[in-house]
């Protein structure tokens, strides 16, 4: 809570309600479903999933926040848009849906009536009482759950304080008390993805400030190592890409990391005339000729389309 009352007060460029709106979202995130994530209710159609997911797109993406100070509030934003696509992908791919469902039928469960008052308490008599309490706890499940539930709760703490080693390490003693639970091997694996999720943010945040001083060898290092940690963003591959470029640099690890980019968001204009210049300083010059008439598709008068487009005309 400390954390939260000081990132309240942090002097970010956010109005305080949306501090307040994303403080909310990050901390419901690990209690809530894919469904719940989007704001759906349970069964939502894919077209009304992918609906949610571009309109949570246009508050939550990180792009819309480019240049901005947001301190503390980065690595959230981040944390709650890799979320939304989690749970987008999830639902609007047939096979991992059914599969999503199959996992969570208690989605689909409708509630049932309340079962009838208990009947009177009879307190057990005092010796066979004691003799029931000594037998249980003895019973080996029975000694290790509230280990693992202790675990997993300083886990929860320490994780939302930002302290990712510490809690995977008590994760990790939590599966290895409570073997038969797979919620410690769940939380753990959920742990371990907020955490390069977050490495992968500060990467990024680093080769800006080395970019930015003119250091790109460093900014390239930074910005490789944010897109190896975070697969799921386009953002620093493609930053990674174009100083590989600049620097003319393996060209072919720039050329695959453009390509990443231009899958995951195929109708950015910049990234895909970002890999057409790649392509054509690879020599692979009807591929480059090939992006360029995508991105003319996309946006035939842009500046970078028309360049492009000229360049690839000289190419042949």
């Amino acid at each position: 809570m400390a954390r939260v009352d000081q990132a309240e007060s942090e002097h970010v460029d956010l109005e305080p309600a949306r501090r307040r709106e994303i403080l909310q979202m990050d901390e419901d995130l690990g209690r809530m479903n894919h469904f719940e994530v989007l704001g759906l209710p349970p069964g939502a159609s894919p077209a009304e999933v992918k609906q949610a997911y571009h309109d949570a797109s246009l508050k939550y993406h990180p792009d819309r926040f480019f240049q901005k100070n947001l301190g503390s509030f980065g690595p959230r934003i981040a944390r709650i848009f890799k979320r939304l696509t989690e749970a987008s992908t999830a639902l609007t791919d047939p096979e991992k849906r059914r599969r999503y469902e199959s996992l969570h039928p208690e989605l689909f469960r409708v509630a049932t009536p309340p079962p009838p008052p208990p009947e009177a308490y009879h307190p057990p008599e005092p010796t066979r009482a004691a003799e029931r309490r000594a037998r249980l706890s003895k019973h080996p499940y029975l000694t290790k759950a509230p280990r693992s539930a202790e675990l997993m709760s300083r886990a929860r703490r320490l994780r939302s304080e930002g302290e990712y080693d510490e809690a995977i390490r008590d994760l990790q003693a939590a599966s290895r008390s409570a073997p038969q639970d797979s919620e410690p091997r769940r939380m753990l694996e959920e742990t371990r993805n907020r955490q390069r999720f977050e490495r992968s943010a500060q990467e990024l945040k680093r080769g800006g400030a080395a970019e930015a001083k003119g250091d790109l060898e460093l900014a390239a290092g930074c910005y490789c190592a944010a897109a190896e940690l975070d697969k799921r963003t386009p953002t620093a591959a493609a930053k990674a890409a174009r100083v590989l470029k600049a620097l003319g640099k393996d060209l072919k690890l720039a050329r695959e990391l453009a390509e990443r980019a231009v899958a995951m968001q195929p109708l950015n204009i910049d990234y895909r005339c970002l890999l057409g210049e790649i392509l054509a300083e690879c020599g692979m010059r009807k591929d480059a000729k090939a992006q360029f008439e995508e991105a003319a598709k996309i946006s035939p008068d842009h500046p970078k389309v028309k360049s492009g487009l000229k360049k690839a005309r000289w190419l042949f």
